[in-house]
């Protein structure tokens, strides 16, 4: 079986026992930025943990309505939880493996203002997991809110130092040249 099996795998490490094997890097070289894009959802997890550890942020039960204080929405969506977007298990009406979702990641990206797409959608009838990347952004923004500085900045000094990241690129949204507003995936 060969790579191409696989699909668009940019690069390979298999590691035994702690140590390296095999590498392979497929589109470019090895110290090259990958897009990582559903892998930052995971990073943002674990920035949500350390915020909360730090008291940054009172807990996951805490609500966009709280932290989004500046942003008109309806009392559903003000009173969606940090939990319901890290699972990915929010009211909103949005699957990016529905073409047809009104919350379709590739419906956002065109948009100047990430986060208000999302806080724009409809609501969903079904509870339960839906692969959202606008509800993630919307997290994202919201994390942001509650730390009071860009995401990027408390990665770089609270996770990817410790890590021994030096080098990474974080998606910003279009409204994020005149504003401080982040994305993560």
């Amino acid at each position: 079986m060969t790579l191409d099996h696989y699909g668009r795998i940019t690069s390979l490490v298999v590691s035994r026992r702690g140590e390296v094997v095999h590498e392979q890097y497929l589109d470019g070289e090895e110290n090259s930025l990958r897009n990582t894009r559903s892998c930052t959802k995971t990073v943002l997890g674990v920035l949500v943990g350390i915020a909360i550890e730090r008291h940054v942020m009172r807990g996951v039960d805490v609500t966009l309505g709280e932290l989004l204080k500046g942003r008109p929405m309806d009392t559903t969506k003000a009173a969606i939880t940090v939990e319901q977007l890290l699972t990915m298990q929010s009211p909103l009406a949005c699957n990016d493996s529905d073409e047809m979702s009104p919350g379709n990641g590739d419906l956002m990206y065109p948009t100047r203002d990430w986060g208000q797409f999302a806080l724009d959608l409809p609501l969903r009838r079904d509870a339960g997991f839906s692969y959202c990347t606008a509800g993630v952004v919307l997290l994202g923004i919201v994390v942001a809110a509650a730390l009071g500085e860009r995401l990027s900045a408390f990665a770089r000094r609270e996770l990817f130092s410790a890590a021994g990241i030096d080098r990474f690129d974080w998606p910003i949204t279009p409204l994020a040249r005149t504003q401080r507003q982040e994305a993560c995936c």
